[in-house]
């Protein structure tokens, strides 16, 4: 690819479409990481995550999600066990926990479908701003403990 933005092909239709090259190099180099340095990330990378979550599509634009910063080792082992025991949880300097916010999507879509909003979009904003301010990922699941 040369430039700033490339035109690819995709699909037997011969569609094309235009990608921004390093947009589509963060894609390309963001794996899933469970080994960590033990470095603290610097505020400012922190901040462009979390605005990056803000830039994320939500559905009404309620951005119906709590996003919780977990630094200290406590907290970080009680993650660790409702992640059915993903040790590199702890073991991370840094964890973001994506909480939905039911309440403000119930109040705008109801009780019937308000709940099964979940903050995805921002989740996956958040990997790819990672990755492209050099920091490695891990999304991970949990259970209420």
């Amino acid at each position: 690819m040369k430039g700033p933005s490339s035109i690819r092909n995709r699909g037997s239709g011969g569609h094309r479409i235009m990608i921004n090259e390093a947009f589509f190099q963060v894609l390309q180099k963001r794996r899933s990481v469970r080994s960590f340095k033990r470095k603290q990330v610097e505020e400012f990378k922190i901040n462009t995550i979390v605005e990056s979550c803000d830039l994320a599509p939500s559905a009404g634009g309620l951005q119906s999600y709590e996003i919780y910063q977990v630094k200290g080792n406590d907290k970080k082992n009680l993650l660790t066990r409702a992640a059915w025991d993903q040790m590199f949880i702890s073991e991370a300097p840094l964890v973001l926990v994506f909480c939905a916010n039911a309440s403000r999507s119930v109040y705008k879509y109801g009780k019937q479908i308000g709940p099964l909003f979940t903050p995805r979009c921002h989740n996956c904003s958040s990997l790819c701003a990672a990755r492209s301010s050099g920091l490695g990922t891990c999304k991970c699941m949990g259970r209420s403990i």
